[in-house]
C-alpha cells in the first residue's frame, strides 16, 4: 500500500432493517369508499400476511447482524440469505450480505450483493461507497470513481467517500481535484485524520 493510497475502509453494517425509509413504501390496506366489504376484508387479510412475512424476514436480518457481530460470517450470510429468500426486495439484507462477503475476502460476490442492493434502491449511498472501495482495491479506478461519485450524490455528508474519491483522483493524476476532495472531507469532519494525512502527502 503506497503512501498515497490511504483508503477509508468500507462503511458499517446496517443494523436497522428500515435504514432507508423510502425503500419500502407502506400500502394502504383500506379500500376506497366505493369498494365492497369483502374487498376491504381481503385487503386487510393480505396486509396481515404481508406484515407477518416482513416480520420473519426482519428476524433473519437481525440474526444476521448478531452473527456478524460475533464474527460468525458464514452463518451470518446464511441468515441474510433466508431474509432475502422470504423478501427478495430487501436492499439492507443484500447490503449486509455484501459487507459480510467482504470480510471473507469474496470481493466479486460482495460486489454482486451491493449491485442487488443498488438495483432495489438506486440511492443507497453506502452500497455505492462500499462497492467503490472494493473496485479501487482491485485497481479498477474509473469504476471506483463512478461509485464514489454516486455515493456522494446520494450521501453528500459521507466524508469517507470524499476521502476515497480523493485517493482515486490522485492515482489518476488529477491532483487538484484530489486536494478539493480531501478538503471537502475535512470540511465535513475536521477531525478526520486520514483525509488530513492524505492532503499533507499530496502537498
Amino acid at each position: 500500500e503506497s503512501i498515497h493510497n490511504v483508503l477509508q475502509s468500507g462503511a458499517n453494517l446496517t443494523t436497522n432493517p428500515r435504514q432507508n425509509p423510502n425503500v419500502i413504501e407502506g400500502k394502504n390496506i383500506l379500500s376506497n369508499s366505493n369498494s365492497n366489504v369483502n374487498q376491504s376484508q381481503s385487503n386487510l387479510f393480505s396486509h396481515q400476511q404481508k406484515t407477518e412475512i416482513e416480520k420473519n424476514a426482519d428476524l433473519w436480518f437481525k440474526k444476521g447482524v448478531n452473527l456478524f457481530d460475533s464474527f460468525e460470517y458464514i452463518e451470518a450470510i446464511k441468515a441474510y440469505d433466508q431474509a432475502i429468500k422470504i423478501k427478495p426486495n430487501f436492499p439492507e439484507a443484500w447490503y449486509n450480505k455484501g459487507l459480510t462477503l467482504r470480510k471473507l475476502n469474496q470481493d466479486q460476490e460482495a460486489i454482486n450483493a451491493y449491485d442487488q442492493a443498488i438495483k432495489l434502491y438506486p440511492k443507497f449511498g453506502q452500497a455505492w461507497y462500499n462497492k467503490g472501495w472494493i473496485l479501487e482495491k482491485l485497481g479498477k479506478d474509473k469504476e471506483a470513481m463512478l461509485c464514489f461519485s454516486q455515493a456522494i450524490t446520494f450521501c453528500p455528508k459521507l466524508y469517507q467517500a470524499w476521502n476515497n474519491r480523493g485517493v482515486t483522483l490522485e492515482k489518476m493524476g488529477r491532483r487538484k481535484e484530489a486536494i478539493e476532495a480531501y478538503n471537502k472531507a475535512l470540511s465535513l469532519n475536521s477531525n478526520y485524520q486520514l483525509a488530513f494525512d492524505n492532503l499533507k502527502i499530496t502537498y
